[in-house]
């Protein structure tokens, strides 16, 4: 009898400890193990008896419960409440074999073997080995990542977004020289440049000319004409020049409505705009030459065949820097015989 105690108590005392593979702290995990009658003979039968202690806490039942995989080779899987701990000790019991003891260590995700500077090169991985079929779904979340990290990756994002904003615009400049021909318009000399609309709220030169705080929007011709046209004045409608342009055949006419002696142009107004010549038909035509600060130039063309005593008349509106008008300014045109 003493010496059956003492092989039981033997066999308490060895119980063997096994340490498994490590789980992951909180996810599910299968331990597998061996029962073994005290002769060797391996367990294929019975039921098992499994309890869990974890951190060195009082031991409870396991929620699972083990299953024989083939030669005394048991398997048990346990839930993801029962790892998460740092320690897990699991005994399985049995009434035909000696008990096992079962020592795990789930692994908080935070520890382990720490990597130098330099330690992972793009050289340390074969092309391709790391994909999205390599990477676990939600393996890299937001508890993996410290709030510095996805704080600089958000930021590096928006300044990116705001590079890709400003070069929309940057590439949309012409690279040009400022001032030349097809470039930028500059405080200075420019090339000849062509304005649809032109405001001004202060004076400046046009043309040679000094003008107002006012929109000019008019070719300017400076010239004083060959022919000055001398018109009455009157304040509105119409107004007919006293004496004819006279043209022989094959003949050009340099003329201008002298607007300074007529209603036109009243204190404080500069001529605005001018119309183009209409009125000549047939052999006789007329061409706008521009407006200056006193005459609205035009010239009057006359073919070989045009007819001596042909009489047709010219028609010019103007306006003024005023906002007044258009003013309508006649003038006869009649082909005479060629000087002998």
């Amino acid at each position: 009898m003493k010496r059956l105690l003492l092989a039981l108590a033997i066999c308490c005392c060895l119980l063997p400890e096994v340490h498994a593979n490590n789980p992951l702290q909180g996810a599910t995990a299968t331990v597998d193990f061996f029962l073994y009658e005290p002769d060797g003979t391996a367990v294929t039968t019975g039921t098992p008896v499994e309890t869990l202690s974890k951190n060195g806490a009082a031991a409870a039942a396991c929620a699972n419960d083990a299953t024989h995989i083939a030669d005394g080779l048991w398997t048990l899987t346990l839930a993801t409440t029962e790892t998460n701990a740092n320690h897990l000790s699991v005994r399985i019991a049995h009434a035909d074999a000696m008990g096992v003891v079962l020592n795990l260590y789930p692994w908080n995700g935070t520890t382990g073997v720490s990597i130098g500077t330099g330690g992972v090169t793009t050289a340390s991985f074969a092309a391709g080995a790391i994909d999205a079929a390599a990477i676990a779904t939600d393996a890299i979340g937001s508890p993996e990542l410290a709030t510095t990290a996805w704080q600089e990756i958000q930021a590096g994002l928006a300044t990116a977004t705001q590079l890709d904003a400003v070069k929309t615009r940057t590439d949309r400049i012409p690279d040009v020289a400022a001032g030349a021909a097809g470039g930028l318009l500059i405080a200075g000399n420019n090339a000849g440049t062509t304005f649809a609309a032109l405001t001004s709220t202060g004076a400046f030169t046009a043309n040679g000319e000094a003008v107002g705080g006012i929109t000019v929007t008019e070719t300017r011709d400076l010239e004083t004409p060959a022919v000055s046209l001398k018109l009455p004045s009157r304040k509105l409608g119409r107004a007919y020049v006293a004496h004819p342009i006279r043209i022989v055949p094959g003949e050009t006419v340099f003329a201008g409505f002298d607007l300074l002696d007529t209603i036109v142009l009243p204190a404080g107004a500069v001529p605005a705009t001018m119309s183009t010549p209409t009125g000549l038909t047939g052999e006789m035509s007329s061409v706008k030459r521009g407006i200056g600060s006193r005459y609205a130039n035009f010239e009057v063309i006359a073919t070989e065949a045009a007819e001596p005593g042909d009489e047709q008349w010219l028609e010019v509106q103007i306006t003024n820097s005023l906002g007044q008008g258009p003013f309508i300014l006649n003038a006869k045109v009649i082909v005479i015989e060629p000087h002998p």
